[in-house]
């Protein structure tokens, strides 16, 4: 059972991709451009797998705590970057201004299939996107499904079979 402080005021956004393309990331050589030479740490299938089970179950185990989660999948993010944002922003209770008039207002860091980063970005570690300038394309990377090789991507479905579903993926066909 998770135990959780009553005191703190934790809401939680839980964004999720499908594990066969969290996989194929994991498994591809992506340069870190904030270094000399140096690459991403690569894992395998069956580790990168066994991971998203345990962190999905773990997020689902806050929910059952009591602590409010959404969950928001990647692709659904990208098929409707302007009504996620506004989904998440209702739930984290920031989308009470509405304009005279009713309606959304505009969201001025996104362009249709694109987003704005306002302010560079700087961390330890990360995605190498963030170095990419200051307009991204918002678009599914699911060349997993003809990169990753199907035996590969049977093993994924084995050991996150359980949980697949609960998230809304299928199995590939077999």
């Amino acid at each position: 059972a998770v135990a959780v402080d009553r005191e703190l005021d934790l809401e939680v956004l839980h964004l999720v991709r499908d594990p066969r393309g969290v996989a194929y990331s994991w498994t591809k050589t992506v340069a870190r451009p904030e270094t000399d030479g140096e690459v991403m740490p690569r894992y395998s299938v069956r580790r990168t797998a066994a991971r998203w089970v345990s962190d999905n179950l773990g997020f689902d185990a806050l929910s059952r705590a009591g602590v409010p989660t959404l969950s928001v999948r990647y692709e659904d993010v990208l098929d409707d970057p302007e009504g996620m944002v506004w989904e998440i922003a209702d739930f984290a209770g920031l989308a009470d201004a509405q304009p005279a008039g009713g309606g959304r207002p505009p969201l001025p860091f996104l362009a249709g299939r694109s987003a704005l980063f306002a302010t560079p970005m700087h961390s330890v570690a990360g995605n190498p996107l963030r170095f990419g300038g200051d307009r991204i394309t918002l678009e599914v990377d699911d060349a997993w499904r003809t990169e990753l090789p199907e035996r590969s991507q049977r093993t994924i479905e084995r050991i996150t079979g359980p949980v697949l579903a609960r998230y809304g993926y299928a199995r590939c066909a077999e």
